[in-house]
């Protein structure tokens, strides 16, 4: 297991502080395969965290966000215990799902790139010299992009 290529792959941030990386990842040491450590990491801590976020966000606006594939814990299991090189063959990730339902979904819908949700963290209000709590700020941020401006 190479923790400074691990961070490189999935850490977020400026890749300059292994001890926290070091630190998310001691609990699943014990495996093994590299790749199960990842995937421990992934199905247990990172997951978590990620779900959490989207239960607050979308609690905070009234919207029921559906994570169907999670809901899905016969899934999970099955694919725990798959090897890793049907999980992912020849470098195409998620390659039994993009198979099963390459018949349903475009190509490039199936091929196309993950990205992240982005956020335009450039005119966040964080650490900005406007007046008031930073939950008004974020308040006021959220107006203006919402109706134009405030």
């Amino acid at each position: 297991f190479d923790i400074v290529e691990f961070d490189r792959l999935y850490a977020y941030g400026t890749h300059e502080d292994l001890d926290i990386v070091e630190d998310a990842i001691r609990p699943f040491m014990h495996r093994r395969k590299p790749i199960d450590v990842v995937s421990q990491f992934f199905q247990i801590a990172h997951l978590h965290g990620l779900l959490r976020r989207l239960d607050n966000a979308t609690m905070m606006c009234s919207v029921e966000a559906r994570v169907p594939f999670v809901d899905c814990h016969t899934l999970i299991e099955r694919m725990a215990g798959v090897p890793f090189e049907y999980r992912l063959c020849q470098g195409v990730i998620k390659a039994p799902l993009k198979r099963i339902f390459s018949d349903y979904i475009p190509a490039r819908i199936i091929a196309r790139e993950k990205i992240g949700f982005p956020v335009p963290l450039e005119i966040m209000p964080w650490g900005s010299a406007a007046n008031g709590s930073p939950m008004d700020q974020w308040l006021e941020f959220n107006m203006r992009e919402l109706m134009g401006s405030v």
